[in-house]
């Protein structure tokens, strides 16, 4: 820290210096590498410290992590088989110690250096909002992908701004031609917050090189006055919000990490329904019209469940799979302990063992959630009988139709429990062509305002608001798992919540003007659109002037 102050002092007043950035990423264990971070000998006697302090005494802490330790001098760091809650008092420790490390490089620049920009990664931080008020804005290594759609969202609801940049150094075509275009979508999941990009620069290359128009520092700055325009936009007010869990994650992946995994089924899935969506804390849950609760957050600590139960007795809808928070890290040797979530709702656990299948369901005979739907597929399933007293909103067909799908009312609220581990995203339709977007359907149950709707459900959309005048933005873009889809594909997007007017509209990548429309026509008959996998569109809506 000495160094870091003398560093900042000894810069600090140059007219070169713009700002900071610490480049602390993948803070972590990597085990992919061999890597494993955390048992030297003086973060172990840290870990016994905060231990002591919070647990008090070693009793306490030996009924608590299932441990017989002699004394606070016979703590080890847990190596082994050991308890869940063992582990993750561990990996909680070592997280928030990244942060504090981060936060006490902060602190040491701000006591030279009171107003320029701070930049880090988000990797290892767990508390945003106090770097935040510190002057600090967050990065990450590439968004090219979307699959961090949830995460990105999440940035508008934190309001904490976050940099992206091109993953491949100094080529910005070099995973597919429209990297820079899907790095916008992906980001601007967040709105303006968002639009910091930054470009690497191979110097060994020629500059002429670097100056292409459709490669590298020559698209990137192509791109630039999209950003920018862009960067004066206002992201939608999120309503429905996937459980992002710091217990579920760490004792998933068993490493040290960052509070939120990427999901890609779960992304493809709202997305693929055009329901926008992001990842919330805990402190945000009760803010949602609809709170998912995927099956891979099977492992709660019991204040996230409580909290998940007082979200639906105070009002909300709770969309989960039967498995989701089924282990309570606290009860881990309780038979309460398994199927935790569920039951507290009142549902009974599964009897049988999970099938590792794809099966199809359908609707159940007043519709799904109430509504008409298609036929759509569920994996890992368990077999259940419909349960008195609760609402089949789904079944598995055949002579004697199992619930694939169970709602009901607890408290002011209503929870949905998916008899599966995993919706097979619309991507994945069988051969008859059953890929009913289910999550569409949860969200109007919930009351969710959904501004875009798609033929095709490929196609992943946004809408975003200028700042500064009554201009909107519709965003869409063909996103991709695994190579699929392969192919090129077509669809009408229609745009709802457009205020009543004309509009001009044009699409900003191309710089085509496709005419004058009516909020009408554009939310009944909307937008014919054509893209290639990976590809973006993105429509400009100016209000016409009165």
């Amino acid at each position: 820290m000495r160094w870091v102050g003398a560093l900042a002092a000894h810069a600090n007043g140059h007219p070169a210096l713009q700002g900071y950035m610490f480049c602390y990423e993948h803070p972590g264990d990597a085990p992919y590498a061999g890597w494993r971070e955390g048992f030297a000998g003086e973060t172990v006697a840290a870990f016994r410290r905060v231990q002591a302090a919070t647990l008090g005494t070693i009793a306490a802490a030996n009924r608590r992590w299932g441990t017989r330790f002699a004394d606070w001098a016979a703590v080890d760091a847990p190596r082994g088989k050991v308890s869940d809650i063992f582990l993750l008092d561990w990996l909680r420790f070592r997280t928030r110690a990244v942060n504090d490390v981060l936060a006490d490089l902060v602190r040491t620049v701000r006591g030279v250096d009171t107003r320029r920009l701070i930049v880090m990664y988000r990797d290892g931080v767990t508390d945003p909002p106090w770097f935040l008020a510190q002057g600090c804005s967050f990065a990450n290594g590439g968004s090219h992908d979307a699959m961090g759609l949830l995460e990105y969202a999440a940035c508008a609801l934190e309001g904490t701004p976050e940099r992206t940049e091109d993953h491949s150094p100094g080529d910005w075509t070099s995973y597919f031609p429209s990297q820079i275009e899907a790095s916008i979508f992906a980001m601007l999941a967040g709105g303006g917050l968002n639009t910091d990009c930054k470009a690497f620069i191979h110097t060994a290359k020629r500059f002429a090189d670097l100056a292409d128009p459709e490669r590298s520092l020559g698209r990137y700055r192509r791109l630039m006055p999209v950003w920018s325009e862009l960067r004066q936009t206002k992201p939608i007010t999120y309503q429905t919000f996937v459980v992002g869990d710091e217990t579920t994650v760490l004792l998933r992946e068993r490493i040290m990490g960052a509070p939120f995994v990427r999901e890609p089924w779960e992304t493809m899935n709202l997305a693929q329904a055009q329901v926008p969506a992001c990842y919330a804390r805990p402190a945000d849950w009760p803010k949602a019209k609809l709170l998912v609760v995927p099956g891979t957050q099977q492992h709660l600590d019991r204040p996230a469940i409580d909290r998940l139960v007082a979200y639906v007795e105070s009002g909300g809808t709770l969309l989960m799979r039967a498995d989701a928070g089924r282990h309570c890290v606290e009860d881990a040797s309780a038979a309460s302990a398994d199927w935790a979530l569920l039951t507290r709702f009142g549902f009974p656990a599964p009897t049988g063992t999970c099938r590792e299948a794809i099966r199809r369901a359908a609707p159940g005979a007043a519709g799904l959630w109430g509504q008409p739907a298609g036929s759509f597929r569920l994996r890992d399933t368990w077999d259940v009988t419909p349960i008195p007293g609760t609402i089949t909103e789904a079944v598995f067909p055949g002579e004697q139709p199992l619930a694939a799908i169970s709602s009901t009312t607890f408290g002011k609220g209503r929870v949905a429990v998916i008899w599966a581990q995993t919706v097979m995203p619309p991507l994945y339709a069988d051969a008859d062509g059953a890929n009913f977007p289910i999550h569409r359907a949860a969200a109007r149950w919930a009351g969710v305002d959904l501004p875009c709707s798609s033929d095709n459900p490929l196609f992943w959309t946004n809408v975003l608001a200028s700042r500064t005048d009554g201009t909107h933005y519709g965003l869409a873009h063909l996103g991709v798992w695994q190579n699929e889809p392969s192919q090129r594909q077509q669809t009408t997007l229609r745009w709802s919540t457009l205020p009543v007017g004309s509009y001009q509209v044009s699409e900003v990548l191309s710089g085509r003007k496709l005419g004058s429309f009516t909020a009408a026509q554009l939310a009944e008959t909307g937008l014919p659109l054509e893209l290639a996998p990976r590809e973006v569109a993105i429509f400009r809506f100016v209000a016409a002037k009165p």
